[in-house]
């Protein structure tokens, strides 16, 4: 996959592989900023902790977020009172804020280089979209109602003009890989150790098993943006890609969160780093695994910089992925049927915040103590009415899209004719095939079956990786997992 802007500006920063078997009292999977936050609040109360990340601490979904940190929702709080209540929509800012000052405590206490800075938080319509603008107003009415100081303005400080726009004061901007990685690196110790390239293939009751290594603990946490393996929660969950662009430019932006809603709804921020000042783009939101042309992605990005800031070239092009969860909450806690299993997830576009939160809530549940928040954020909940109408929308999504794949002819290809960069579902010697040559010239034949529910694979062009439309599991060209839920390779098919 493509490597984000966080991943360029941070230097490589390695963590031991585990290679012997150990027992502790809290096993995370996980290394993004849940399972490093829960790692180093677990500790400070006293448990053994091991955190076993499949590829590098930070560099997953935490190093392709936006570094954006604010007491509010992606999809509006006004629209979370709507599903729920005024009073959730209150608790949910109010907690949110709290996982904020916590970042800029640990940022204070460890002395973490990060970039941290508070920044204001901007919400505006680009052009004269009534449904946009009803939006804003709306949202301008459920922050004032949860206790924040949210206020019309007339311009924005970028430039940019607004049909209608709010700020909300005093939120936060940081680089989430040099926070994450910074977090891990000041709070490792003996009882509480961080381990690279360990791929769990099997959780089991109190056992996760990887290739080379056994650990065992009285608690395992799966901070892994969605449940590894089978779990309920993930009829709940619906799998979406994003895509982020980053272009030098000439003058700084000043510090802020800017949000566009209308025909197209982008973030915008600014980041410099080795003397070097950028503008930064998130949007053009889609299924995963169910973009027709996933470089178009790219290339609405790009207008939409291009259209609005002297731009030049393309600096850094990443994609992330993120899980929308069906009643509009996130599912953090124990699971049901097995007290000794936690997860994390749902956390749409808004993983930073939560993820910080998060670690509060499974440390609290963990070490006994009574977190106001758990009933609300249960992953135990059941809310059928809230949920419904989600859920009924991803479900019949994921049977149509299986359906789809599986009654489709594929057609038959000969090898020879799939160019560099290229991949496709084609039939092979009577069955269906993933068939992709690298930029070398490399030819790599897959069974197409995604490892956790036999979804089939689709190529995603712009990061020349498989990704199932179904629960999110993504795979490298080569077979390995990436991300999601499943827990082994595409199988290779002989060639």
């Amino acid at each position: 996959m493509n490597a984000s802007i966080w991943e360029a500006s941070v230097p490589e920063q390695a963590f031991d592989t585990l290679t012997t078997d150990m027992d502790v009292d809290v096993a995370i999977i996980g290394g993004g900023i849940t399972g490093v936050t829960t790692a180093a609040l677990c500790a400070e109360a006293g448990l053994r902790v091991a955190v076993l990340e499949a590829y590098r601490i930070g560099r997953g979904t935490t190093a392709r977020s936006t570094g954006n940190l604010y007491a509010t929702i992606d999809n509006q709080l006004y629209a979370l009172a709507n599903k729920w209540d005024a009073r959730t929509a209150l608790e949910v800012a109010q907690s949110r804020r709290s996982a904020i000052d916590l970042i800029a405590s640990l940022v204070q206490q460890h002395g973490i280089a990060c970039d941290y800075r508070e920044a204001d938080w901007h919400l505006f319509a680009p052009e004269d979209d009534h449904e946009a603008i009803d939006a804003i107003e709306r949202e301008q009415a459920a922050l004032r109602q949860a206790g924040f100081a949210a206020d019309f303005i007339d311009t924005l400080p970028i430039g940019m003009q607004a049909r209608r726009a709010i700020v909300l004061p005093a939120q936060a901007q940081l680089n989430p890989l040099a926070y994450t990685a910074g977090l891990a690196t000041a709070v490792r110790s003996t009882k509480c150790q961080f381990f690279e390239h360990c791929a769990a293939l099997e959780i089991d009751d109190n056992i996760i098993k990887m290739r080379n290594a056994i650990v065992r603990a009285r608690h395992i946490v799966m901070a892994t943006h969605t449940p590894k393996g089978f779990h309920p929660i993930q009829t709940e969950l619906g799998p979406y890609s994003e895509y982020g662009i980053a272009a030098p430019v000439d003058t700084p932006l000043p510090a802020g969160i800017f949000w566009s809603l209308g025909q197209t709804k982008h973030s915008l921020r600014g980041f410099s780093y080795n003397g070097q000042h950028y503008v930064m783009a998130i949007g053009s939101k889609h299924k995963t695994g169910q973009a027709e042309d996933t470089q178009a992605c790219y290339g609405a990005l790009e207008d939409f910089l291009r259209a609005h800031f002297n731009i030049n070239t393309i600096a850094h092009r990443w994609t992330a992925q993120h899980f929308r969860p069906a009643d509009g909450l996130p599912y953090i806690g124990r699971v049901r049927g097995q007290d000794n299993v936690y997860v994390a997830s749902g956390y749409a576009t808004d993983g930073l915040v939560y993820g910080t939160l998060a670690a509060t809530l499974l440390c609290d549940e963990i070490t006994g103590k009574e977190n106001r928040c758990a009933e609300l954020y249960s992953a135990r909940r059941f809310a059928p009415l809230k949920s419904a109408g989600d859920f009924i929308k991803e479900n019949t999504n994921v049977a149509a899209q299986m359906a789809k794949d599986l009654l489709t002819n594929l057609p038959e290809t000969a090898l020879e004719n799939i160019q560099p960069g290229e991949g496709r579902l084609i039939e092979y010697d009577g069955q269906k095939a993933a068939a992709c040559r690298d930029a070398q010239g490399q030819l790599r034949l897959l069974s197409p079956f995604c490892t956790h529910m036999k979804c089939i694979v689709h190529w995603n062009r712009a990061e020349a990786t498989w990704d199932c439309p179904c629960h999110g599991s993504r795979f490298a060209a080569d077979g390995s997992v990436l991300e999601g839920p499943a827990l082994h390779p595409l199988q290779r098919v002989d060639a």
